[in-house]
């Protein structure tokens, strides 16, 4: 599974994927403002889908989360 330092230029800041290429298989947790899900992004990348609960938070607070999160490397 690539990295972001691995990623492309091209690609490395393109974070909106269409719903459609995702599969959730297994439910991790739930909380306050959604749930984490384990799952597959066009049937072979593992990805950790984290889905809102509508009202819970704003789009700009989850874009600054998001923010963050692309920071992060996952051996």
């Amino acid at each position: 599974m690539p990295r972001l330092a691995d990623l492309s230029v091209k690609t490395k800041d393109v974070w909106e994927i269409p719903r459609e290429s995702l599969q959730l298989i297994k439910r991790l947790g739930n909380g306050q403002f959604g749930e984490v899900w384990m799952g597959t992004w066009n049937g072979t990348t593992k990805v950790a889908v984290k889905t809102l609960k509508p009202g819970t938070m704003s789009p700009e607070s989850f874009l600054e989360e998001a923010q963050i999160m692309k920071k992060l490397q996952i051996a």
